[in-house]
């Protein structure tokens, strides 16, 4: 009886000393091909990280990214899910959560509504500055066959997409935020950008119409917004380009020539100007990629059209983009950590990491630019592509990814306060569509202005 207590024992104990020991030498990766994203690396230890316990938390991690074999075990997930069959179909209409693979972004938890009638233009009243956008008579282009369906996430035209619907509740907690900004900012000037996605121009018609017209879903959101709040009409900027390489096929991001235009029209909105695109040199990072959404729908056969046509990255850069740029953890910016607006020699994973190296939660662009006064800008990744533009235009840039702040676990930041400790001038808040369907990034924002 012992000698089996012993042996069963070993047997416990044996897959453990080896896991330990294979985890305690193995080479950490810091990239991972299966989510197209970055790893994170371990983190350094800190004094104000000890006692608030974010090292502990950053610790966490780093071990779950860097779990041994979390690759293969990835990988061999993606082969279980050939058993099963995503077919076409018209849309769920029904509460959806979806774990897409690229983190904390504005699409990771979608809620969907049952489909509601699409709300008419909002006119003048209570838009601020800058009316909603009226219906624009660009042609549409041709629409293509529904390949397959994953919540709602949709493949058509060689392409896959985002498509939300419209959600009153969440666009009426997107305007209570604003409100609240207004009412604590007082006098200093806030401009909002709702920027559409890829779906709004490519989806087959029944996904860009009544509910899920994302010019209108715009429209709405944007006649919520109080008096004085200024807004860009992205969509119509980009409706008038859908011709062009203006969004990623297999990533749900924008690419930097759509986020030029989208530039064009916030430019326009702060009644400044703009530089032409000729006026920058532009190149392309080496190799191509297949981003988040492909991610999502690799393990199933319509993914080929995407694997046949991988996206690449172009980009748009001068001297201007080359200010000083550093990253911080917390809203005292100590332990900074120096970064750059664009990366040139990124070249693996999801190729929009060039763009800063991904999400950071704040960031201090002291820029070469010798008017325009401070901005702060309150972000999404669809900004990332859009900061090397902004950088020219204002003298010092403040920039904050609402998602790493005022959590359990994360450090502080009341946005009042902030704006008055660096004297900051303006305020943009920009961000893609997929907000309007995220209650938790409507709780992000409103956590920032110290509403629990």
């Amino acid at each position: 009886m012992k000698k089996a207590c012993i042996l069963v024992s070993i047997l416990f104990l044996l897959p453990l000393f080896l896991f330990g020991a294979v985890s305690a030498l193995d080479r950490d990766a810091t990239v991972s091909v299966t989510e197209n994203r970055r790893l994170a690396t371990f983190p350094r230890p800190s004094r104000s990280g000890l006692v608030d316990g974010s090292w502990s938390a950053d610790l966490d991690t780093y071990y779950t990214d860097t779990f041994p074999l979390r690759e293969k075990l990835l990988k061999l997930e993606r082969q279980l899910n050939r058993f099963y069959v995503f077919s076409p179909g018209g849309g769920s209409g029904e509460d959806v959560s979806l774990v897409l693979p690229f983190g904390q972004d504005q699409v990771a938890a979608v809620e969907s509504p049952a489909p509601t009638a699409p709300a008419a233009p909002q006119s003048s009243p209570g838009v601020g500055e800058t009316d909603a956008p009226a219906p624009s008579e660009a042609p549409q282009p041709a629409a293509p066959e529904l390949d397959l369906t994953a919540g709602d996430v949709i493949m058509a035209g060689g392409r896959a997409m985002y498509t939300g619907w419209k959600n009153d509740a969440i666009i009426g907690l997107y305007g209570e935020n604003v409100q609240r900004y207004r009412e604590l900012l007082g006098d200093i000037p806030i401009t909002a950008m709702l920027i559409p996605n890829s779906g709004a121009f490519y989806a087959p018609a029944e996904y860009r119409e009544g509910p899920r017209d994302q010019q209108q879903i715009i429209a709405a959101a944007y006649g919520l917004l109080p008096e004085g709040v200024t807004t860009a009409d992205a969509y119509s900027a980009l409706q008038q380009r859908q011709e062009e390489y203006i969004y990623f096929r297999s990533d749900h991001h924008w690419t930097q020539r759509g986020a030029y235009y989208g530039y064009c029209a916030l430019m326009e909105a702060l009644g400044m100007e703009a530089r032409s695109m000729d006026s920058f040199a532009s190149d392309t990072l080496p190799g191509s990629f297949l981003g988040s959404f492909y991610t999502l729908v690799s393990a199933y056969p319509q993914a080929e059209a995407l694997e046949k046509n991988p996206d690449t990255l172009e980009y748009w850069f001068d001297s201007s983009m080359d200010c000083p740029c550093v990253s911080y953890r917390s809203a005292e910016m100590t332990e900074g950590a120096d970064c750059r607006l664009f990366y040139h020699d990124y070249g693996e994973g999801n190729l929009y990491q060039a763009f800063q190296g991904g999400d950071l939660p704040l960031l201090y662009i002291d820029s070469y630019a010798k008017s325009g006064g401070s901005v702060l800008i309150v972000k999404d990744s669809f900004t990332n592509a859009l900061l090397p533009f902004l950088a020219g235009h204002f003298e010092e840039l403040y920039v904050v990814d609402p998602r790493y702040f005022n959590l359990s676990e994360k450090p502080a930041l009341y946005l009042p306060d902030f704006v008055a400790e660096h004297d900051i001038d303006r305020v943009l808040l920009l961000n893609g569509i997929g907000i309007l369907n995220n209650k938790a990034y409507q709780q992000y924002l409103q956590v920032l202005a110290g509403v629990e």
